[in-house]
């Protein structure tokens, strides 16, 4: 099974403290959370589509690695 697409939207994640590796994940919505930082999303290179709004987000410095999303 491939996943391509995940929602987390709205479950009051408040971090997500390990590397996301899923090589075929194209989007991912971590919407209307709780999340102070952006996750690690370095292992999912195809990943075309990240939706973190409505967050707490203070530090971004993940994202640097994400290439071109």
């Amino acid at each position: 099974t491939k996943i391509g697409e995940i929602n987390l939207s709205n479950n009051l994640i408040e971090n997500l403290d390990f590397s996301l590796s899923l090589p075929v994940l194209k989007e991912i919505n971590l919407s209307n959370n709780k999340l102070t930082e952006t996750p690690d999303l370095s292992g999912s290179e195809n990943l075309r589509k990240v939706n973190l709004s409505k967050n707490e987000i203070v530090d971004g410095s993940a994202a640097s690695s994400w290439g071109t999303v």
